[in-house]
This record gives structure tokens, sequence and C-alpha cells, in this order.
């Protein structure tokens, strides 16, 4: 009972902490809508947060202004395949593998590759 009461506490604080962080960013792109970086940490902030279909738009306009930006592709095909999006998760996966693979970024890459491959047995 105590450690379920410590671990919702904790909870709790993760979420206030994150959408502390949502305020942060949204200052940031209020001075700068095409921040890359505070583009892409506001939607990992999304992601973490579970609101997905908010988290769309920003990876993709990081990925505009940053083409070769390989993390923002990963986490932009999570976002897709969570709102249900998988074919277009595939085609950004797909352009973030070949950025990462031009970049050398390995570990973006690599998650990418999984990422494709778990998705090629979804309709």
């Amino acid at each position: 009972r105590e450690a379920t009461r410590r671990l919702e506490a904790e909870r709790a604080e993760l979420a206030r902490a994150l959408e502390e962080r949502v305020g942060l960013f949204e200052q940031v792109l209020a001075l700068d809508p095409d921040d890359v970086v505070a583009l892409f940490g506001l939607g990992k902030v999304y992601l973490d947060l579970g609101r997905f279909t908010e988290a769309v738009p920003l990876f993709r306009k990081a990925v505009e202004r940053k083409p070769d930006y390989s993390s923002a592709y990963q986490h932009l095909g999570t976002a897709l395949v969570a709102t249900g999006r998988v074919e277009e998760a595939r085609d950004v996966l797909r352009r973030g593998i070949a950025q990462a693979d031009a970049r050398g970024d390995l570990m973006p890459r690599d998650a990418m590759r999984r990422r494709l491959r778990d998705l090629e047995d979804v309709p």
C-alpha cells in the first residue's frame, strides 16, 4: 500500500515536470517557431505524455527544417504509429533510415530499422 502511494506520487511528479517542460518549450517556440531543438523537445515531451497527435506536427516541422535530423524521424514514426498511421510511419522511417545512414547516426538508424521490421507485419 505504501509502495503504491509512493509510485503514484512519483508519477504525479513526473507528469508535473513534463507539463512544466511543455511550457518552457512553448515559450521558446513563441519567440522562434522554427527552433528545431524546441520543436523536437516539445514533440518528445508530448510523446512522453502520450499526446501523440500533438507530437506529429512538431516532429514533422523539425524534419522539414532539418532534413537530416534522424532522431526526429524516429520519433515522428513512433507518433504516427501511435495515431494509427502505420503506412505513413513506414515511409517516414525509411526516409529516416536513409538520413541516419548518410550521417552515420547508428543508434537512431538501428532503432528505426527494428521499428520498420516490426511494422512489416502490420496491415
